[in-house]
């Protein structure tokens, strides 16, 4: 079985110069950093976007596309804003590739006071609080949080690695060379106690909250109208759900096959995970129909899990 590794790297840095920057990544605790005295005047925070190579995230190109809209504030770890005029400012990208740069109406500013640089995408101007972004699986939105700590006017660069909030589900079907039918397949969806539509996302922190409308149906759009050899003929583009990170893989699988309602569950030791995806395969074989494997691919390659289970055929 192939695994799939797939890096999603989002470098964030201001102006008209490329600033090179290398942050280690931060741990968020939930201890408040007191600031210390503000004594010069703040600098624009500065901005640079670059992203590795993509092939399974719904962001297809080796980078975002002309006027991309994200959201960047300035807040410090227990969630308090860091002033006036850091809360969700809008950058927009100009160009494509190397010569992208990002841009402002108005920069976000920083001071002698050190605190977190954060940003989520896709930008929204409802989004007033970065501990509380509404996530919402409709139109398979590919929501992603990031940030750096310890940015101050002396050190203005922010280097933000990008995550996603979401998990991603696909499903392939084949058939063994010995089966003789072929089968069309329409109403594809899965289910799962552990699965929800809607969420609370804090970007700080990167964490879910308030999970809604669990075990309800993820439907997929795709109907094929017959099966061969071969799963990536008849592969469902991939669908975005909230994940419960909390909860195993118990998930239940549904689809027709012609008018025949048939539904298959999948119950595996291993917890869904922001950041994953999880690729359902269905094999149609003489007399039986089995989920032959399921993969976990890294939607980021972060090292959390990498792997794939497979459950009993």
């Amino acid at each position: 079985m192939k695994i799939l590794y797939v890096t999603t790297f989002l470098v964030l840095s201001t102006g008209l110069f490329f600033t090179a920057c290398s942050n280690d990544e931060d741990t968020i605790s939930d201890e408040i950093v007191i600031p210390d005295e503000e004594v010069v005047e703040p600098v624009p925070l500065q901005i640079s976007v670059s992203i590795a190579e993509l092939t399974r995230s719904l962001i297809t190109e080796s980078g975002f596309k002309d006027n991309t809209s994200i959201g960047v504030s300035m807040m410090y770890v227990n969630g308090e804003d860091y002033g006036e005029g850091n809360k969700n400012q809008k950058y927009t990208s100009v160009g494509i590739g190397t010569n992208q740069v990002w841009k402002s109406a108005a920069d976000v500013k920083v001071s002698s006071r050190s605190g977190y640089a954060v940003a989520c995408y896709p930008y929204s101007e409802k989004n007033n609080d970065f501990t509380a972004i509404p996530i919402d699986n409709k139109d398979c939105v590919d929501y992603m949080y990031g940030s750096v700590a310890h940015v101050n006017r002396d050190k203005p660069q922010a280097c933000l690695v990008m995550r996603h909030a979401m998990a991603g589900i696909m499903v392939r079907f084949s058939k063994t060379e010995n089966y003789a039918g072929d089968e069309s397949i329409s109403n594809i969806r899965v289910s799962s106690k552990a699965l929800g539509k809607k969420a609370v996302l804090n970007a700080l922190k990167g964490t879910i909250s308030n999970i809604e409308n669990l075990n309800a149906a993820l439907n997929f759009e795709e109907t094929f109208t017959s099966i061969t050899t071969n799963p990536e003929e008849t592969t469902t583009e991939m669908i975005t759900a909230v994940p419960n990170i909390n909860e195993k893989v118990d998930m239940t699988l549904s689809f027709q096959i012609g008018q025949a309602e048939n539904s298959i569950d999948i119950v595996e030791n291993v917890a869904f995970a922001m950041g994953k995806i999880y690729v359902i395969d269905v094999e149609f074989r003489p007399g039986k129909l089995v989920v032959s494997n399921v993969s976990i691919y890294d939607w980021e390659n972060n090292g959390n899990y990498e792997g794939f289970i497979r459950p009993e055929n």
